[in-house]
C-alpha cells in the first residue's frame, strides 16, 4: 500500500448498486485504517456502474492492517474490508533534510513560499494537527493554527534564537517537521525542489534513522530504526507545556543526540 510514515492517497474501496447506479451525493463513506486513529471520510467516485472509495491516511507505525470501509445509501449499510500493508521505505538521504542553520537563514524563503503565498496557513495548520502539544490546541502560545508562512518563519527564528527556557532540541524538533513537509509532494508541492530537496509522494517522514544508544527517549530498544515521523510523534506526545519531553534533561539530550544526526547530515545549505 505504502510505506509508513509517509501519506498515501488511493483506492481503498469498490462497490456497485444492485438497484442501480445514482448520482454519487446519495452515497456516503467512512473509512477505519485498522491503526486506532479516528475514522476518515471517503470520497466516492463512479465510473460505469462502478463506484470507487478514495481516502487519505499516514501510517505511523509499520505493519500490516485491515481497511474497513461503511458505506451508506438510502438507510442500508455495506461494509468492505481490504488489507494494507505499511512498509519501511529504508534509511533518509542527505537531499532529504536540512539543518538548523538552513531553516534560519535561506530557509525562512521556502517557508514563506509554501502553497504559493506567504499568508497561505496550511503549514502552521499541518503543525497543529499532526503535533499538537508542541505546536497545537496543546501548546499554549506555541500554538500555530492558523498561522501564517510568515509567522512559522518568524517562529522558527524565535525558537533557534531564545536562550531562555528552550535549549536547541526545540529547533532540531521544528527542523525535521519543516524537512518533512518540504520533501513530501503533497504537503509543500514542489517548492523544496529549487532548494535542492529531494520531492517525492512519500517524503523524508516514511524514511528511517538510527536512534543509537539514545533508544530510552523514544521508548524503543538502542540501535532501533525508526521513521521519521515516528521520531516526530515520541517529541510531541513526550512533549510537556510545548517542550519536547519537558524538562527530562536526560531524555532531552538523548532525543537532542537524534535530532542532530537527522539534520546534519544534509547536502542542503
Amino acid at each position: 500500500m505504502g510505506p509508513a510514515g509517509g501519506p498515501f492517497g488511493g483506492a481503498v474501496a469498490l462497490f456497485t448498486d444492485p438497484g442501480g447506479a445514482e448520482a454519487t451525493a446519495e452515497y456516503s463513506a467512512s473509512i477505519n485504517w485498522g491503526d486506532g486513529s479516528s475514522s476518515t471520510a471517503g470520497t466516492i467516485t463512479l465510473s460505469g456502474s462502478m463506484y470507487t472509495v478514495n481516502g487519505t491516511h499516514t501510517y505511523v507505525n509499520p505493519g500490516n492492517y485491515n481497511i474497513t470501509t461503511t458505506i451508506n445509501h438510502d438507510a442500508i449499510i455495506t461494509v468492505v474490508t481490504s488489507p494494507a500493508t505499511a512498509a519501511n521505505l529504508g534509511p533518509a538521504q542527505p537531499n532529504e533534510v536540512a539543518d538548523i542553520v538552513f531553516w534560519n537563514g535561506r530557509g525562512q524563503a521556502l517557508i514563506k513560499s509554501f502553497d504559493g503565498d506567504p499568508n497561505a496557513t496550511a503549514l502552521g495548520n499541518w503543525l497543529a494537527s499532526n503535533f499538537p502539544n508542541l505546536y497545537g490546541a496543546s501548546a499554549g502560545s506555541h500554538n500555530l493554527t492558523g498561522d501564517t508562512n510568515t509567522q512559522v518563519a518568524s517562529f522558527f527564528q524565535s525558537v533557534n534564537a531564545s536562550t531562555n527556557n528552550r535549549t536547541a532540541l526545540d529547533a532540531e524538533v521544528l527542523a525535521t517537521a519543516l524537512n518533512v513537509y518540504a520533501t513530501t509532494l503533497s504537503l509543500g508541492g514542489t517548492a523544496g525542489q529549487a532548494y535542492g530537496f529531494l520531492v517525492d509522494t512519500a517524503g523524508l517522514g516514511a524514511r528511517t534513522s538510527n536512534v543509537g544508544a539514545n533508544g530510552m527517549a523514544f521508548g524503543v530498544p538502542n540501535f532501533t530504526s525508526e521513521n521519521v515521523l515516528q521520531l516526530l510523534k515520541a517529541a510531541n506526545n513526550n512533549a510537556a507545556g510545548a517542550e519536547p519531553w519537558g524538562m527530562n534533561q536526560l531524555l532531552r539530550v538523548e532525543a537532542l543526540m537524534v535530532f542532530i544526526f537527522l539534520n546534519e547530515m544534509s547536502a542542503i545549505s
